[in-house]
């Protein structure tokens, strides 16, 4: 049902889910998260997944979050990017909260 959702949070949502029924159907694409781009749990669920706009733009939206941060260090050493990895540790230090959307995950 989720997947069969017209609203990009529930495919994101269903992609994530750990066991399906039915043959997956990754919502985690591309375009999922350019659906919602100022939705920060589709996008902490597209980074996660390594959607590289995905991980762009959760520092935007919660630069005082360090978890937001946590995808680019990655993203970051794949691209072979120093300055890249700097700028992700610096952004995560100087986060004032943590916040994974773990809860808001959950509570979805």
């Amino acid at each position: 049902m989720l997947a069969a959702s017209p609203t990009p949070r529930d495919w994101m949502l269903s992609a994530s889910l750990p066991v399906t029924l039915e043959p997956p159907q990754d919502g985690a694409t591309p375009a999922t998260a350019a659906a919602a781009p100022d939705d920060a749990l589709v996008q902490r669920i597209a980074a996660v997944r390594g959607n590289e706009a995905a991980t762009a733009a959760l520092p935007r939206l919660e630069p005082d979050a360090g978890a937001s941060w946590l995808p680019a260090p990655r993203s970051a050493v794949e691209r072979g990017d120093e300055t890249g990895i700097d700028v992700a540790l610096a952004g995560f230090s100087a986060g004032t909260r943590f916040d994974d959307r773990h809860g808001q995950l959950l509570h979805a």
